[in-house]
């Protein structure tokens, strides 16, 4: 399936993507932070020839796209050197961690380790 069965449209801060020939829908929101916001996901549709799963997938895709065109995210690589270049953006504690010290997601690392959770 491509993404020419997919049908993306923009309503205000939202963008819809839909399935031809299928009840499948979906819709996200713009939002402060440079991703986009997921709002709805619509009804599964066992006639599909898609999974679900595999819609949205592939409307994420499409309204990603559709938002890097209109200027609403940006891409990952954009990301990090927006970080790499502007240090005002990255807290100051987190300026100098090196990469040895980041063990896992998830994982404290520093002084967050000494401190335990209750």
């Amino acid at each position: 399936m491509t993404h020419s069965s997919l049908r993306v449209e923009v309503l205000g801060n939202t963008i819809r993507v839909v399935m031809r020939g299928t009840c499948f829908r979906a819709r996200y929101r713009k939002q402060e932070a440079p991703w986009l916001a997921t709002d709805e996901y619509g009804p599964d549709d066992p006639d599909a020839t898609v999974s679900f799963s595999e819609f949205r997938n592939l409307a994420w895709q499409a309204a990603n796209n559709k938002a890097r065109q209109l200027g609403w995210v940006r891409s990952s690589e954009n990301l990090h050197t927006t970080a790499e270049c502007d240090p005002l953006r990255v807290p100051q504690k987190h300026r100098n961690i090196e990469r040895e010290e980041i063990r896992s997601v998830g994982a404290p690392v520093g002084p967050a380790a000494k401190t335990q959770v209750r």
